[in-house]
């Protein structure tokens, strides 16, 4: 018999998670194996060494590097991942060429049945509330529906915002609406969010543009109650102006909807390992969760992450008679 490298595009994984002093949880990944009954990870002989960002054309995760003594690479990761996710890479083509979907266009392009005096903007929810999915509860993570990652980047993708710019915009030019595309793109996210809760208008989204927020500054975390005007960005940082004009009920629903745009992409690949410190409202894009085992640190689970979420290939070795 001889061992055949088998190209396995399976989302299997064992993940070693803990908690920390502030509450967040940290989820560690290494590739399902035969030998599972070895360490996770050898947590006190890591050497630190500093990681430099690369240019904007290889984008990279906010991290730390260890090296362990088995010879394979600790990476610490801040994010969710959203730079190095491959969707995420859109060329904003000529318009002028392509010209804009009307609204029935538009539903056509979802694949949405036709509906009278159609909406882009109603067309968006819907599609977004027939594509989501429900996770895997998890010990310290919030359980729920999550919009897959693809399905994101296909919903509000250029065609979709150029549709929803000239629905809002009727009066704007071809060019104007280019000249504004990169403006939403970099908030898709926040644009979602903001569609989930009215589908019916946007005067919400200028607020975040006047107050430079991304979807890199996500998840908000609330400062005081729910529907106080105050919040911390991703970075710690805080803000009480881009909110303060809102109605109350206006931030508790962006803060209750934002979880489900926000399903992080794991950057994983043999040799290395990532220990992701995410925030406790983080739904996890399981598809599957089995416990496998518990020891001093934490416990170890195998879990079966959504396929758009990861990009992990591994090649494993099986025998053939």
């Amino acid at each position: 018999m001889h061992p055949h490298p088998v190209e396995d595009n399976h989302a299997g994984r064992v993940g070693y998670n803990s908690s920390d002093s502030e509450g967040h949880l940290s989820l560690r990944f290494r590739p399902a194996s035969g030998s599972e009954s070895q360490e996770a990870l050898k947590g006190r002989n890591y050497r630190s060494r500093e990681t430099e960002n690369s240019s904007l054309s290889n984008p990279t995760k906010a991290f730390d590097t260890w090296d362990s003594d088995s010879g394979s690479s600790i990476i610490n990761v801040r994010d969710l991942g959203f730079d190095i996710a491959p969707y995420s890479t859109c060329v904003i083509d000529d318009l002028s060429v392509r010209g804009v979907l009307s609204a029935d266009e538009f539903r056509a392009h979802l694949n949405l049945e036709p509906e009278a005096e159609a909406s882009v903007k109603r067309s968006i929810k819907e599609k977004i509330k027939s594509c989501l999915v429900r996770n895997q509860p998890h010990l310290g993570f919030k359980d729920g529906t999550y919009l897959p990652i693809n399905d994101l980047y296909t919903i509000l993708s250029n065609e979709s915002i150029r549709a929803l710019l000239q629905e809002e915009f009727p009066l704007k030019q071809y060019k104007d609406i280019c000249s504004d595309l990169e403006v939403y793109l970099c908030r898709r996210r926040i644009l979602g969010i903001l569609l989930y809760m009215y589908p019916t208008d946007l005067r919400l989204f200028q607020d975040f543009v006047s107050g430079n927020i991304t979807d890199q500054d996500l998840p908000l975390t609330p400062m005081g109650s729910l529907d106080e005007p105050g919040f911390r960005k991703r970075c710690g940082k805080e803000d009480t102006t881009t909110m303060m004009k809102w109605e109350g009920n206006d931030i508790a629903l962006f803060y209750i909807y934002q979880p489900i745009f926000l399903a992080p992409f794991f950057d994983i690949q043999e040799k290395r390992l990532c220990n992701y410190s995410l925030d406790e409202v983080i739904r996890l894009p399981w598809l599957n969760c089995e416990f496998k085992n518990r020891g001093g640190n934490g416990m170890v689970h195998r879990v079966e992450i959504h396929p758009s979420h990861h990009n992990f290939k591994s090649c494993q070795v099986r025998s053939i008679s």
